[in-house]
C-alpha cells in the first residue's frame, strides 16, 4: 500500500512539473483559412529580474499551418545585443539547448509587436526535437534563461 502511495504522489509531482499546452483554431469567416496554434505556458526566467521586470514570463508559440514558431513575453523583455533590421525591427542571436546539446538560433522582434520574438521554421525544428528546451536571452541585467518541457507538446 506504501509503495502504491508513493507512486501516486510521484506521478502527481512530475505531472504538475510538466507544462501544459493549448491547442487553438482561428478561422477566417472571410477567406474560409484555418490556422492553428500551439501555446505553451508561460514560465519564469531562471533567474528573477528586478523591478518593473520582476513578473516577466515567456511562451512558445507553435504555427501548424507553416511550422513558424515564436517566443511571447508577458510584458515588453528589453532585451540587449540586438542588431537592426528592416526598419525599426531587431535581430537576435540566442543561444539554445535542447535536452543536453546547445544550437544557435535567430530571432527577430518585429517594430509593431515587442513582446514577441519571431524565430525561422529551420530553428523551430531544432528546438522540437528533444523533450526539453532552454533558451536564453539577454535582458539588461544579464543573461537569463527559460525552459520548456515538451513532453507533452500535443503535436498538430
Amino acid at each position: 500500500m506504501k509503495k502504491l502511495l508513493a507512486i501516486v504522489v510521484l506521478g502527481l509531482l512530475l505531472a504538475s512539473n510538466a507544462l501544459a499546452w493549448q491547442k487553438k483554431e482561428f478561422k477566417s469567416e472571410f477567406d474560409n483559412d484555418k490556422q492553428v496554434l500551439i501555446f505553451s505556458d508561460f514560465v519564469k526566467p531562471s533567474t528573477p529580474l528586478s523591478s518593473p521586470y520582476n513578473d516577466i514570463k515567456a511562451q512558445i508559440i507553435y504555427s501548424c499551418l507553416d511550422g513558424r514558431g515564436a517566443v511571447r513575453f508577458n510584458m515588453e523583455p528589453n532585451l540587449t545585443d540586438g542588431s537592426f533590421g528592416v526598419g525599426l525591427d531587431q535581430n537576435y542571436s540566442m543561444r539554445a539547448k535542447v535536452d543536453d546539446k546547445m544550437i544557435s538560433i535567430r530571432g527577430n522582434q518585429p517594430e509593431n509587436s515587442r513582446k514577441d520574438i519571431n524565430i525561422k521554421k529551420k530553428y523551430i525544428k531544432k528546438l522540437f526535437k528533444g523533450q526539453t528546451i532552454m533558451i536564453e536571452f539577454k535582458h539588461y541585467v544579464g543573461i537569463v534563461h527559460y525552459k520548456f518541457d515538451l513532453s507533452t507538446f500535443p503535436g498538430c
